[in-house]
């Protein structure tokens, strides 16, 4: 019994570890699409990616009724076995997700090359701050301030010239 009353002491005068979750999310998955979080809460990056990714109803799609569209038409013929399908008229099956298909790909593929175009604007930015930063490296040690340049290694003032 003391054993029982020492435990129950120390878990009452341990503050609650504050939850590496999101407010109003749990480890158990909120749909047949995600998986249980407990596998990636404690890595707040990977967390945050995956909520946002797994929180997307078509928004990053930019056309939220066709992402519905194309969940329903999976969710509903996927499961499916080939013995039931056939009892579904197959041909008009294969006609309605041949045309889904076309839409939506044509859709994903245009978001994809805008977010990618998107990402390759912000890449040729980053890179003009490191061009700045190389710059104000140089003017320091011409002005003799070494102590911009990094101390590990010896770097060559000729190196530095501009260009």
């Amino acid at each position: 019994m003391a054993t029982s009353k020492k435990t129950a002491k120390k878990a009452v005068s341990q503050p609650k570890q504050k939850s590496p979750l999101p407010k109003n999310v749990t480890e158990e998955p909120r749909g047949p699409e995600e998986m249980h979080l407990g596998l990636i809460k404690h890595h707040p990056s990977v967390l945050k990616s995956y909520l946002e990714v797994s929180d997307d109803k078509g928004e990053v799609l930019m056309e939220k009724a066709l992402e519905k569209a194309v969940f329903d038409h999976c969710a509903k013929y996927l499961p499916m076995k080939v013995k039931n399908l056939q009892e579904k008229e197959p041909e008009k099956v294969l006609a309605e997700t041949k045309s889904l298909a076309k839409v939506y790909m044509a859709q994903v593929n245009f978001r994809e090359n805008t977010l990618d175009g998107v990402v390759c604007k912000y890449r040729i930015r980053q890179g003009m701050l490191f061009l700045i930063m190389k710059k104000a490296v140089k003017a320091a040690a011409k002005n003799g301030k070494n102590g911009l340049l990094p101390t590990s290694k010896k770097v060559s003032l000729d190196r530095l010239r501009t260009r």
